[in-house]
């Protein structure tokens, strides 16, 4: 108004001759700082006090000192009316203004003050006069969309022919970090309509794979020429993940390009795959495929050669190697065929089918190596031992999983390296072991060799179910206690209501029981058990009332009454095993020696036999 606009009218053109962007916003300064003396608290009061006055009677007292400023630049308008940041705030620091103290002893035009804490606040309002040169201008002042804005009319008004603010205004676009792939689509399309190779490559250089759709980047290969772009594509393409994506990328790029660079490409795209997949570190299911399709071009020499010396240490990988053992079975005819064919065709597919079948038990060998990945060891616990979490199962899961790799790959020596290493899992105890790992496993294992019409007594499962049972009856069933050196169970009482429940309780299976009674009562089944102390012994619990009288079992009757009950279990074991013919031929000679066990008349001896060692000669 009145003098400003006079001297911004005489600004503007010596602006415009040296390159000056000129616009106005609104700056906001905001000082906060203590009152001045203690007056300002007593007003507080005063005013507190003074509920009736008028709220313009009050004075927000002095800034005695200032503790914190900070400063808002917003709203820049440019001198055509334009808005070039949009609603963003625009960075500003005292050292941008021309006059370094601007409000001082000025009025401030907003006042506020917090009598409790004692604290004032101004806030002092002006519009201000922004000159910065062209550059700043871009790197800082103006937003995507008035660059965007700038370059859509450009586009209009001088097609293909850009002006230096032009490429200004793109390079902005391009180095902003805020940028958005519907931006960098913008740009990409302009440096095509200028055929600015160098400004496109630096928007592939500025994006991530997906930002760009294929038929933008088909549009630079038509503009530039393959030979000129294929390298921009590649940095591009690299930056996918997982890796299938990229490689997938790379073949619907080549399929979308022109007619007349098909061969070209595809002897890049051949390469570049080549490349993607013996750099990539973790593998998953998902590129597979991708791995089988190379080789089924390159030959076996690729997957054999640079493949799986690079991932096979690698011990996180097992589902990618399950998936991949699973693949290979599936194409093996076409992994037989060499590579375009030959004179000696016969020949090398004989080679071919040796080389196969190695490579599958390469990889069967090296996912069993690292057979434990991903299985977290279960821990029984103290408050709920007969608690276990759900991984648990997941032991036999991943065993039964191993087992019907090599079943359907047709080669099963890698299980003997297996049966092994198992035989190393031990959580806890080799009884914790039967528990968490082979009781399950066992009836998995058998429905396995059902379904692929295996018998459970041929190599090498039958060694392996051999060590099991061995290991089972001589650990966890264990050696019956001599019954000749029990007491007989006997009496005890006199015939009264309470001795009857203790002579039930002498006859029972049961080990211990309390008798919560009255002295008097406790007294008299004392007296009756003081002529049995071969066969009970007692004791008092002398809080609750009444007292308890805990009576036990001695120690022998104890431990044959839980060799009864292992005997059972026993018997449920190795009825997941199979039934008796079945038994009889997995046990093969030493059958007499399993029922012999089972009977409680003698112990089985380890190991099975003298050319299998067990891997349980000693209980953990």
């Amino acid at each position: 108004k009145g003098q400003d606009s006079y001297l911004v009218a005489q600004l503007m053109p010596l602006a415009a001759e040296q390159g000056f962007f000129v616009g106005l916003a609104n700056f906001t300064c905001h000082e906060t700082g203590t009152a001045d003396g203690d007056g300002g608290y007593s007003s507080y009061y005063k005013r507190r006090r003074g509920y009736g006055d008028d709220d313009d009677d009050e004075e927000v007292p002095g800034m005695e000192e200032v503790l914190d400023t900070t400063i808002t630049v917003k709203n820049l308008v440019d001198m055509e009316g334009n808005k070039p940041a949009g609603d963003n705030e625009i960075p500003f620091d005292w050292e941008d203004l021309v006059q370094q103290d601007p409000f001082e002893d000025a009025v401030p035009d907003v006042e506020q003050y917090e009598g409790y804490m004692g604290n004032v606040s101004h806030w002092y309002k002006r519009t201000i006069l922004i000159i910065a040169t062209k550059e700043t201008a871009h790197s800082i002042l103006y937003a995507a969309s008035y660059a965007l804005e700038n370059l859509r009319r450009a586009s209009l008004e001088r097609p293909g022919n850009p002006s230096s603010e032009d490429l200004s205004f793109a390079n902005m676009l391009v180095n902003n970090p805020e940028k958005s792939p519907a931006t960098l689509v913008q740009v990409a399309r302009y440096a095509v309509l200028w055929n600015d190779l160098e400004l496109w490559m630096r928007v592939l250089r500025a994006s991530y794979w997906g930002h760009l759709p294929v038929d933008e980047l088909v549009a630079g290969w038509k503009a530039f020429s393959f030979n000129r772009v294929s390298s921009s594509f590649e940095q591009l393409i690299r930056k996918a993940s997982p890796i299938s994506h990229g490689i997938s990328f790379v073949q619907e790029l080549v399929e979308s390009g022109p007619l007349e660079d098909r061969q070209l490409a595809q002897g890049w795209s051949a390469q570049l795959v080549s490349s993607l997949l013996t750099t990539v570190e973790a593998p998953t299911v998902q590129d597979v495929p991708l791995f089988i399709e190379t080789t089924r071009k390159q030959g076996l020499s690729y997957i054999t050669n640079t493949l799986i010396p690079r991932l096979e240490k690698n011990p996180s990988l097992h589902d990618f190697w399950a998936a991949l053992i699973k693949n290979l079975e599936l194409n093996r005819a076409s992994l037989v065929m060499s590579p375009g064919g030959s004179a000696n065709h016969d020949d090398k597919s004989l080679v071919n089918k040796s080389s196969v079948r190695n490579l599958i038990t390469r990889c069967l060998f090296v996912i069993i190596t690292n057979w434990e990945h991903g299985l977290t060891t279960p821990v029984q616990s103290r408050y709920y031992p007969y608690y276990q979490s759900p991984s648990d199962t997941s032991i036999p899961s991943r065993i039964t999983e191993l087992a019907h790799l090599c079943v359907c790959a047709r080669f099963l020596d890698p299980l003997t390296k297996l049966w092994q290493r198992l035989a190393k899992a031990k959580p806890l105890t080799v009884q914790e072991n039967f528990r968490i790992i082979y009781s399950p496993l066992i009836p998995q294992l058998r429905q396995l060799l059902k379904s692929q019409k295996l018998d459970l007594a041929s190599p090498p499962f039958l060694e392996f179910i051999q060590v099991v049972l061995g290991a089972y009856l001589r650990f966890v069933l264990g050696p019956r206690p001599d019954p000749t050196a029990l007491m007989p169970a006997r009496k005890l009482g006199c015939g009264c209501l309470d001795c009857k429940e203790l002579d039930k309780f002498l006859m029972s299976t049961s080990l211990v029981q309390t008798f919560w009674r009255v002295q008097k009562i406790r007294t008299h089944l004392e007296h009756q058990m003081n002529s049995g102390r071969d066969i009970v012994t007692y004791s008092t619990i002398r809080s609750g009332s009444p007292h308890g009288l805990v009576v036990k079992r001695n120690q022998q009757a104890a431990a044959y009454q839980s060799w009864l009950q292992r005997q059972g279990q026993a018997k449920t074991f190795l009825g997941t095993i199979g039934s008796g013919s079945i038994l009889q031929k997995v046990a093969g000679p030493r059958y007499a020696d399993v029922l012999k066990a089972l009977e409680g008349k003698q112990q089985f001896v380890l190991p099975w036999n003298s050319a299998t060692p067990s891997a349980f000669n000693q209980p953990s």
